[in-house]
């Protein structure tokens, strides 16, 4: 005889074969339920999540996920009254796939469809009286329990529809119509917005990085409430601008590119807003890092310290003298190693660093040159001309020409 504790992890087992696509053929599965035990052909999916599941899970216990999942567990058993399987895919989500019982033998998605949307109303129900909230993402119907990977796929994606809003949802699958509705709706990503992100990444301003990755994110939020595909789509293509710029300065290709790949599909698979933006602030932090690692490593502590503070008031007037006292070094002292150790003097040096964001913005944006003169702390816009054209052979205007050709 199984425990309880056994029959758990067989059924889980049996779930997520079916939801991975392990099995291929019908005779594979009918030879996985003889050695599993199973007798249920499921039909449909759901994806239930956990509402606010991240903050509530802050300052809990170490038994608090145990004793949420057990109790989300007892409102399916109480709910439904079809045959199902269910199994953890990720912290707070699980997805329940049923066989949709029917004496009139009535196997038509419109029948499945209702089904599927009382039992997911009865979860709800039953997990508001156990003061859990859930919300729930429906898969579609299909007679053949292969296909409940698209099933279940279907249901993460209805779930996303979620992404920006409440709590307590049933979300039902999207059909093709509706999500080529929203991508005719697609509106980009500013750029200046991008060229933020772009030009801190360039000079490994973490800081910086995530002021403008903020600013971006709460935009596209305001743009793209009704678009969740819209919405991961334009922060991917950041992403993926930004390991670029990772790259383009001196970071593992293949390390990078593989990392990259990685997190792009976990991001697609993110059905929580405020995971998602935890994600790709972490991923950020994490290339802007890599930069750090490879402009810094060379310089002594004191001088990463200078660099480091210069990065964080680039925009600002910020002085030798300013510097030394922030490194607690005399300005003899510290203009002497400064120069040693990188080969520039501080004035060079953050010259430089304003230039390399220069070069974003006029390949990126259409600011003027005096609006790119200000946002890097020129009062002067005729002074940050003869400064470009010194460092790259050609004015702003000349080198804006010569990239859109």
């Amino acid at each position: 005889m199984l425990t309880l504790q056994q029959a758990a992890a067989i059924q889980a087992t049996f779930a997520h074969e079916l939801i991975t696509g392990t099995m291929v053929h019908e005779a594979e599965f009918s030879i996985r339920q003889q050695q599993l035990q199973m007798t249920i052909r499921p039909e449909l999916a759901l994806v239930i999540s956990l509402d606010r599941y991240p903050d509530l899970a802050v300052n809990q216990p170490a038994g608090w996920r145990q004793e949420i999942g057990q109790e989300l567990l007892g409102v399916l058993h109480q709910a439904l009254a079809v045959p199902f399987v269910w199994c953890w895919v990720s912290e707070g989500v699980i997805v329940v796939l049923l066989e949709l019982l029917d004496e009139t033998k009535n196997r038509q998605q419109t029948f499945a469809d209702q089904k599927a949307r009382q039992i997911a109303s009865q979860i709800v129900q039953h997990a508001d009286e156990k003061r859990i909230s859930v919300s729930i993402g429906m898969g579609g119907f299909y007679e053949n329990p292969l296909y409940m990977q698209h099933s279940y796929e279907e249901a993460q994606m209805a779930l996303k529809d979620r992404f920006f809003q409440g709590n307590q949802l049933i979300l039902p699958i999207r059909t093709k119509q509706d999500r080529d509705s929203r991508s005719r709706r697609n509106s980009s990503i500013p750029s200046k917005n991008r060229a933020d992100v772009i030009a801190n990444v360039r000079i490994g301003d973490e800081h910086a990085v995530l002021e403008a990755l903020h600013r971006l994110l709460q935009d596209r939020t305001m743009v793209d409430q009704q678009d969740v595909e819209s919405f991961q789509s334009e922060v991917v293509e950041v992403i993926t601008a930004m390991s670029r710029t990772v790259l383009e300065l001196g970071a593992d290709a293949s390390t990078i590119l593989a990392e990259n790949a990685r997190f792009i599909q976990d991001l697609y698979q993110t059905i929580r807003y405020d995971t998602f933006l935890k994600k790709v602030e972490r991923y950020s932090i994490h290339l802007v890092r890599q930069v750090e690692q490879l402009g810094m490593k060379k310089y002594s502590p004191v001088i990463r310290s200078a660099i480091t503070y210069l990065k964080e008031h680039l925009g600002e007037k910020i002085g030798l003298k300013e510097v030394a006292q922030n490194c607690c070094l005399s300005v003899y002292h510290f203009s002497h190693l400064f120069q040693r150790e990188t080969g520039y003097s501080f004035l060079e040096y953050v010259h430089r660093m304003k230039l390399q964001k220069a070069v974003i913005y006029l390949e990126t944006t259409d600011l003027s040159i005096k609006e790119i003169a200000f946002e890097l702390g020129f009062e002067d816009a005729n002074y940050f001309s003869r400064l470009f054209k010194k460092q790259m052979n050609m004015s702003p205007r000349e080198y804006r020409t010569a990239k859109l050709c």
